[in-house]
């Protein structure tokens, strides 16, 4: 998937982000489920990873197995797992970020994730 075609679709969330007063989008990809919205706005195709969408910044996370994949199909800033859970380093990157209201796929998602 081209890179810049994974750009304007981010680009349009984060338009939304800022209208609905949104600091971050999160999207979870477990164990190849919900595999198709991170996909659809960053080109990845692995079964695991997060894609963290900001207002001026989109990254993707994923542990070892998947980074050269990674790099070869998503623009995006990559973050290392480097042995920790994926939820326990997208906590990390939100809380350094600073980012307080994050929206994330209340249909993939359960809250108690979030």
């Amino acid at each position: 998937m081209a890179g810049e075609h994974v750009w304007r679709r981010v680009i349009a969330v984060q338009a939304l982000l800022a209208e609905r007063n949104v600091d971050a989008l999160v999207l979870l990809l477990q164990e190849g489920v919900n595999w198709e919205s991170v996909y659809y706005l960053s080109g990845f195709r692995g079964t695991s990873g997060a894609l963290l969408v900001t207002g001026d910044d989109a990254v993707l996370v994923t542990d070892g197995r998947y980074l050269a994949q990674a790099r070869r199909q998503s623009p995006f800033s990559l973050v290392p797992q480097e042995g920790q859970g994926l939820l326990d380093v997208l906590g990390d990157l939100l809380r350094r970020r600073h980012l307080k209201s994050v929206g994330f796929e209340g249909d993939k998602v359960s809250f108690a994730t979030y």
